[in-house]
């Protein structure tokens, strides 16, 4: 008897392992494809919440830096200014019909304790945010601003004075409104396409960065201290040597750096009351120009906050307008920097807490 055959192959037990190591294959290939799925959804969840937690931080910053700039604004307009700052005592009491207004003294000595808010960049703590206000009038006066003083501003930083005349025409042919070119100045014609002098008073100080070879100078632009730091837009020229910071009277005719020092130290005691204590000071008082100088704020102000949870600097810059009717206050400019970690305390910088508030 012959064998039969059937039509079809049979499977051999062979040809059954081929097929379910293949199965097995594709099985550990979904199976990792499932893995990296799930890693991609944990990493975006993951991402997800980062980022909703990063958004929460910068809207608790920016509101606390908003309710410190109100709290900031509200005292500079209805506390009195001495030559040492923002007095923050109570008001006196009202006075009867009839008698005289007691005469307040800003260079006055103060009852001791009696807090006040110093207007020289100190820095503050108030809640989660750091908060420092100077007096514009202890800054230089861009619009007073002349070659040589921008040549001690470069020695001062390390450089060379030499670009002081050229910086110095640039910045004039930047704000005035002709189009005539000083001998080391720039009209729209020398600026790169998109840009243009403003032909016009500075808005803020930090628009000389776009004047033409400010930006050249790395030493000027420091993330920590920046030199328009140093610089408020307005006109006057008047210096008040009871706010300025130390950096800007070093770079004053007739104060060396031992009497800057001196100064500094000096007016934290006691503010400097008039040009006699300036030139008792002054390194060098022969070369004072004592008719340059104002020795009490005069409601100008830059303030700077740099909140927990914010990357940036908000300044904020203005004056108090007691005899304005609609608002205490007139804001020139509103800005938000970066180097908001640059502008933190270092370790060991001293930082008072917000006066009247807890320790």
């Amino acid at each position: 008897m012959t064998g039969f055959t059937t039509p079809w192959p049979v499977a051999t037990a062979a040809g059954g392992g081929a097929r379910d190591g293949f199965i097995l294959v594709v099985t550990i290939w979904l199976a990792a494809l499932l893995g990296l799925a799930a890693l991609a959804i944990t990493g975006w969840v993951g991402r997800g919440v980062d980022d909703t937690l990063a958004l929460a931080d910068a809207a608790r910053g920016e509101a606390a830096a908003f309710s410190a700039e109100q709290r900031v604004l509200h005292a500079l307009a209805v506390q009195r200014i001495s030559a040492r700052g923002l007095e923050l005592a109570p008001p006196p009491p009202l006075r009867l019909a009839g008698r005289r207004a007691e005469r307040f003294d800003p260079f006055a000595i103060p009852p001791e304790g009696q807090p006040f808010l110093a207007l020289d960049g100190r820095s503050y703590r108030l809640g989660t945010v750091l908060v420092r206000v100077q007096d514009l009038t202890g800054l230089q006066s861009l619009a007073a601003l002349d070659d040589q003083m921008i040549g001690r501003i470069l020695r001062g930083r390390g450089l060379e004075s030499g670009p002081g005349g050229r910086l110095a025409d640039t910045l004039a042919d930047y704000v005035d409104a002709d189009s005539e070119q000083r001998l080391n100045g720039a009209e729209a014609d020398d600026y790169p396409d998109g840009q243009s002098p403003r032909n016009a008073a500075l808005v803020t100080p930090w628009e000389v960065r776009s004047v033409l070879g400010w930006d050249r100078w790395p030493a000027l632009w420091p993330a920590a201290d920046p030199v328009p730091r140093l610089f408020y837009a307005g006109g006057g020229g008047l210096l008040n040597p009871n706010t300025a910071p130390e950096e800007l009277l070093r770079l004053v005719p007739g104060l060396d750096a031992a009497g800057a020092r001196r100064l500094v130290r000096a007016r934290q005691g006691t503010p400097l009351r008039g040009p006699d204590d300036l030139a008792r000071l002054a390194g060098n008082p022969q070369t004072l120009d004592l008719s340059r100088y104002t020795f009490l704020p005069d409601g100008s102000f830059r303030i700077e906050l740099v909140a927990d949870g914010r990357a940036r600097v908000r300044e904020v810059a203005g004056r108090v307008t007691p005899q304005d009717e609609r608002s205490p206050w007139h804001i020139d400019y509103v800005l938000d920097l970066p180097g908001g970690n640059a502008a933190r305390p270092k370790p060991g910088d001293a930082v008072a807490p917000f006066p009247g508030t807890a320790s």
